[in-house]
């Protein structure tokens, strides 16, 4: 595999270079887990698919939240006793 960063001009380094970076997750286009090494040039494609799949979603959250608001729904953003920790709670029996 030739190198982007010399130009083609040399073979990948691969661990020897600081664009070689580990890639874990889920490929959005497969659904498929991914788990490899590769150079961080290859893998923008990846990020930038990933990244407009995230930015879509938080735009159709925000559109939910924005027709709640204006149907005049109350908003539980928390579930009941959500900040609720036991542990917190004095156990000392009152001293």
């Amino acid at each position: 595999m030739k190198c982007h960063y010399t130009g083609m001009k040399k073979d990948c380094l691969e661990h020897g270079c600081h664009l070689w970076t580990r890639v874990e997750g889920k490929d959005p286009q497969t659904g498929m887990d991914i788990n490899k090494w590769d150079c961080a040039d290859a893998i923008v494609p990846l990020v930038i698919l990933n990244l407009g799949r995230q930015i879509y979603t938080l735009g159709v959250e925000v559109a939910e939240l924005k027709k709640t608001v204006e149907q005049g729904q109350q908003i539980q953003p928390f579930p009941p006793n959500f900040f609720h920790d036991p542990a917190l709670e004095d156990q000392s029996g009152g001293s």
